[in-house]
């Protein structure tokens, strides 16, 4: 056999191989795989919150102090993104899960640890980060990324909300103790300076409350339909083997001309 017929055997073995291989995976379940790359809200996808952050910030004599908001909500939102206990809540309250369950509590203990080991948050870089979940079935993969997403963001709200209303409330409650006692003046910054208490008062009593218009991220890329996983690497091991099929034939064959020259 010539040198271009057993070159000729390795390409046949290995493309065979190969094509067997990828064929293979369509046979096999394989996984999906859903993902979307966000980064800091815009400060439109805040409502109200903004507004009433700086207002707040305004009154207490702190400058700047909200140009730092979309980065701490965004920190907040990632946050709660990779907590395992909000994993484990928001798993376990998905149709997904709930249809997939069944009668075995240990079955059903590894179906939850798959999922919540199959949602995926990987920073890229300081301002923008990738959400990836591996699913089973492609079926609803978007609607699911969609819900964890809204999930998180409910969190996320909650949490700045709160710390907000909170520091909103004992501010107003010494604004309203100095209205009343008629303090003018105060020291500040080691000099006397003059208080518009009851200005401020009004100020504070004529905000609308927070809304619900609060978005803690901002796409940089939105999901895209779930791409299959494994099948490329179905590919390259039917394309080794076939490549280790012919080479094991190429050498038994120059062995066995080897042989009869003998």
């Amino acid at each position: 056999m010539s040198f271009l017929q057993k070159l000729k055997t390795v390409i046949i073995s290995t493309a065979l191989c190969a094509g067997i291989g990828y064929a293979s995976s369509y046979w096999l379940n394989p996984k999906w795989k859903i993902e979307a790359e966000i980064t800091h809200p815009r400060l439109s996808e805040l409502g109200n919150y903004y507004s009433l952050f700086s207002m707040y910030h305004l009154i207490k004599g702190k400058d700047n102090a909200e140009n730092k908001v979309p980065e701490w909500i965004y920190q907040n939102f990632t946050e709660q993104l990779v907590s395992y206990n909000n994993l484990k809540q928001f798993w376990e309250n998905t149709p997904y899960y709930k249809q997939k369950i069944g009668e075995s509590p240990t079955s059903n203990a590894e179906l939850l640890n798959d999922l919540i080991k199959n949602t995926h948050f990987q920073p890229l870089n300081d301002n923008t980060g990738k959400i990836t979940l591996i699913l089973n079935e492609s079926e609803g993969a978007q609607a699911l990324l969609s819900s964890l997403l809204e999930n998180n963001n409910t969190l996320t709200r909650k949490v700045m909300y709160d710390d907000l209303i909170l520091q909103w409330k004992n501010l107003f409650t010494q604004v309203k103790t100095a209205t009343e006692l008629n303090l003018g003046y105060i020291p500040y910054g080691g000099a006397v300076e003059r208080q518009d208490w009851q200005g401020k008062l009004n100020m504070m009593k004529s905000v609308s409350p927070l809304d619900e218009q609060f978005t803690a991220y901002h796409f940089t890329k939105t999901p895209q339909p779930p791409e299959a996983t494994g099948r490329n690497s179905w590919h390259g091991i039917g394309a080794g083997i076939g490549l280790l099929l012919g080479l094991c034939r190429f050498l038994f064959l120059r062995k066995q001309k080897t042989i009869d020259l003998s």
